[in-house]
């Protein structure tokens, strides 16, 4: 019955009986309050009506209220919501908890609301980061960590460290300087014309890479991800870094103009370089080949998600 009287909703509203179409949408929910399907249906139709508040405070219930999937739902519906319409100032936090649902992996939802894009950029370093000293810094942890676990994840000739450089003293000025430089480039240029709060980095890690070194295709964790090269080879191939590009629908924002990226067939390839930071989407697959320079390559991964 519960579900009769929902679809009796929908035709009323197609053929703009809105009134009794509210009226439908209401009796089919009070039928079994335990049944959320309807409220989704009855917040599509006052979004449809362009009732914002009203569906939104639908989808909070139900994230309180709901089992895990109607939860994680809810919640990536309401981020959808808040995103779009620019309603909601805690964005960050519901596509955060949304993103670690089950529905994180359903790529055609994710491109559906955050269209996969890769943006490159130079950093000024000057007066604020010394390179040589960081990268010192990242050697002498290697030492002191020797057999870390995260350098067995199946990459050759590599050393990774731990994802927690964002809660390490030792580097807490290059993680807020890489923090306040990824967010004000995205608010410039990419999420200018959106509802955007900040980006804030969960997980920060190096990466030193040495002849020989390769690293396999994988995708990150968070809602957005980047690399910062400290140091990197002027060779002809220093370790290209490359994206997978199925449906060739990646966007490509090259800032600064550089002209070391290929996009052919279905993979986008660049040549990246000291100072350079890469942001893309977390779900994004890539790799980098082989680095056949005698010079070790040194990045600063990261993974990000919204911060409200």
């Amino acid at each position: 019955m519960q579900k009769i009287i929902s679809n009796i909703a929908f035709v009323l509203k197609e053929y703009h009986f809105f009134i009794l179409a509210e009226f439908f949408h209401k009796i089919a929910i009070s039928i079994d309050k335990k049944n959320f399907l309807p409220l989704f249906k009855y917040a599509n139709f006052l979004i449809e009506r362009k009732k914002y508040t009203q569906a939104e405070k639908i989808y909070f219930e139900i994230s309180e209220n709901g089992n895990d999937n109607e939860k994680s739902e809810s919640l990536f519906l309401l981020a959808i919501l808040a995103f779009n319409k620019n309603i909601d100032k805690n964005i960050g936090e519901l596509f955060a908890k949304s993103y670690q649902s089950k529905l994180r992996s359903d790529s055609n939802i994710l491109e559906k609301f955050y269209p996969p894009f890769i943006m490159t950029l130079d950093i000024n370093i000057d007066g604020e980061i010394d390179l040589d000293e960081l990268n010192n810094n990242f050697h002498d942890y290697e030492k002191k960590n020797s057999k870390n676990s995260f350098s067995k994840h199946g990459h050759i000739n590599t050393y990774q460290s731990s994802h927690d450089l964002n809660k390490n003293p030792d580097f807490e000025k290059i993680y807020s300087f890489l923090e306040k430089n990824i967010n004000l480039n995205l608010k410039k240029y990419f999420f200018k014309d959106k509802n955007f709060s900040s980006i804030e980095i969960k997980k920060l890690w190096f990466v030193i890479s040495r002849y020989g070194s390769k690293m396999h295709k994988h995708s990150h964790d968070g809602f957005l991800s980047g690399v910062f090269y400290t140091k990197i080879s002027e060779d002809d191939n220093p370790g290209f870094i490359k994206f997978n590009n199925p449906q060739k629908n990646i966007n490509v924002l090259n800032i600064n103009d550089n002209k070391h990226y290929v996009s052919k067939d279905d993979v986008i390839t660049f040549k990246p370089h000291t100072k350079q930071l890469i942001v893309f989407n977390s779900y994004l697959e890539h790799w980098v080949v082989d680095n056949i320079s005698n010079i070790s390559r040194i990045s600063l991964p990261w993974d990000g998600d919204y911060k409200n």
